[in-house]
């Protein structure tokens, strides 16, 4: 076939592979209401020839007007080591006791720059964590290391559970004068 023969035929191509695309994302996006188990096998089935490109592209039609939020959340705790080799918490989000720098971390701005998205940090939690430690050490003459990071809590019918596991951990050690 000829370099003019395959150009003639290409806006029908192109049209059919757009129209297989349209049809391929409203299968992929098509809600199924809760249990249609036998719909959900045959999606899946119909699927399967464009599902390494959808994986690989990390493709989806699949979203959720009104999600619920996720029951796997975070809260901010900062503490400091002192010489005695004891850790002083300072800070930790929705507690009172320990509320040393709730004011500005409460701010809705400041807020924005430590709240993970989902499940992983943003990009500047790493630069704003070292500066909060920074500023528990110059704050805290007494401290030999300050320490920033995250709780993973648990929220259950509008309560939260701490979990005890931390994540997102950044460390500033008090340099010699």
């Amino acid at each position: 076939m000829s370099l003019a023969g395959l150009r003639s035929r290409w806006p029908a191509a192109r049209a059919s592979l757009i129209a297989l695309a349209i049809a391929f994302g409203l299968l992929d996006g098509c809600p199924l209401p809760e249990g249609a188990g036998s719909a959900e096998r045959a999606r899946r089935w119909l699927l399967q020839p464009v599902d390494g490109v959808k994986r690989d592209l990390e493709l989806t039609q699949r979203w959720t007007l009104f999600r619920k939020a996720s029951t796997r959340r975070f809260r901010m705790v900062v503490d400091g080591l002192d010489r005695r080799g004891a850790w002083q918490l300072l800070y930790r989000a929705g507690d009172d006791e320990h509320d040393a720098y709730g004011d500005m971390l409460a701010y809705r701005r400041m807020r924005g720059t430590y709240n993970p998205r989902g499940q992983l940090e943003r990009g500047q939690y790493r630069r704003f964590a070292r500066w909060m430690a920074q500023r528990v050490l110059a704050d805290h003459p007494e401290l030999v290391v300050a320490r920033v990071r995250m709780e993973r809590i648990e929220i259950r019918d509008g309560t939260y559970t701490p979990t005890n596991e931390f994540t997102m951990e950044q460390r500033e050690i008090r340099r010699a004068p």
